[in-house]
């Protein structure tokens, strides 16, 4: 009976301290969310307070900006308020000798423009002139000065007549059209081939006589310079004061096809160079690129001397000069890579053939 009782005893203290510790891990608990719930409820009010101050502090800072602008138009009025009528006497009179002094600005500008355009006119006739002062017989520099003239006919001439074949092409349609294109672009080899005889032989000339033409060169380079310099500050003045809108369509559509052909021209001289770099003949590239040269400087001029159809066939003279370039280029490529040297034979000048471009001409005169 006492075992018994003893048993008895010892599970009811078990239980018991089974009981206290659940009571305490259940204090433990709430203890700990009563914790974070008050936490939790800081965190929001700090939040809130933080928020509170924002706001507060945007809202004092608009009515302080607002205050300043405010207090600053009204500065600005009362020193308006403040300008005497002696000082607006002034302002005004200053204003007048500004504009006087513009318009005399103006005017000597145009007036140094003016004179430079005669400038270059006159290097340029003197440039023409020099090979026949050169001469010593009278009797040979009258003759290679009307030479001089009649060749410079000719060439207005040729490409006037070649300018009136474009336009006799683009009335055309279907095979009657194709035969036009076919003609002009024969023409247009047979007259380069002819020209590139002729530069051949004055290359050659030149070479017997040990004539050093660096100096000729850069002249005429420093000429190139200039005259593309005055092409388009005249350019400048002719689109401000054209007001009828066919014609100043018509030019700066001209405009537009020598600022082309101004790049051709570097593409052109990067070729040469890298074909001569690489160890070929480069001798017909470089008379095309003269060539091309040539009839982009004459549209130049006679854009601005407004001779617009003779400046459109200069500069068709220009896109078949290129497309010949072109084609020799080509040439020289394929034999590159052929792993051949190409080297021009002086003696007799090959003719270049048809190019597949060639088969459709351009009749809108894009150099």
């Amino acid at each position: 009976m006492r075992k018994l009782l003893f048993v008895g005893l010892v599970v009811f203290l078990l239980m018991a301290v089974v009981l206290a510790a659940d009571l305490r891990s259940d204090a433990r608990d709430n203890a700990r969310d009563e914790v974070k719930d008050r936490a939790a409820d800081r965190a929001k009010d700090v939040a809130r307070d933080r928020a509170r101050d924002v706001a507060r502090d945007a809202v004092s800072d608009r009515a302080k900006e607002v205050a300043r602008e405010r207090t600053r138009e009204v500065l600005s009025e009362r020193m308006k308020d403040r300008v005497k009528p002696e000082r607006l006497k002034e302002i005004r009179e200053n204003e007048r000798n500004k504009l006087d002094r513009e318009g005399k600005n103006e005017l000597e500008d145009n007036l140094k423009r003016r004179r430079a355009k005669q400038d270059v006119k006159e290097r340029v006739k003197e440039k023409r002139e020099r090979k026949c002062e050169s001469l010593n017989d009278k009797v040979e520099r009258v003759l290679c000065a009307k030479e001089r003239n009649a060749v410079s006919e000719r060439a207005l001439e040729k490409a006037r007549e070649r300018h009136a074949l474009n336009e006799k092409c683009r009335k055309l349609t279907g095979e009657d059209r194709k035969k036009c294109e076919l003609e002009i672009n024969e023409h247009y080899r047979t007259v380069v081939q002819e020209r590139f005889k002729d530069w051949i032989k004055k290359k050659r000339l030149a070479a017997e006589a040990g004539d050093n033409e660096t100096e000729e060169t850069e002249t005429d380079e420093g000429a190139r310079v200039r005259l593309d310099a005055l092409h388009k500050k005249m350019l400048a003045e002719k689109l401000e004061k054209l007001t009828e809108e066919k014609k100043k369509a018509l030019i700066q559509r001209l405009s537009n096809m020598i600022e082309k052909g101004e790049k051709l021209n570097d593409l052109m001289e990067k070729a040469i160079t890298k074909a001569e770099e690489k160890g070929h003949d480069v001798s017909k590239l470089q008379f095309l690129l003269e060539e091309y040269n040539a009839a982009l400087d004459k549209a130049k001029v006679l854009f601005d001397d407004e001779q617009y159809r003779d400046a459109l066939a200069a500069l068709n003279d220009a896109k078949h000069t290129y497309k010949q370039f072109r084609h020799v280029f080509a040439e020289l490529h394929q034999k590159h890579k052929r792993g051949e040297k190409h080297v021009e034979d002086l003696t007799e000048v090959v003719e270049v053939p048809p190019t597949p471009d060639e088969t459709t001409t351009d009749t809108e005169g894009d150099s």
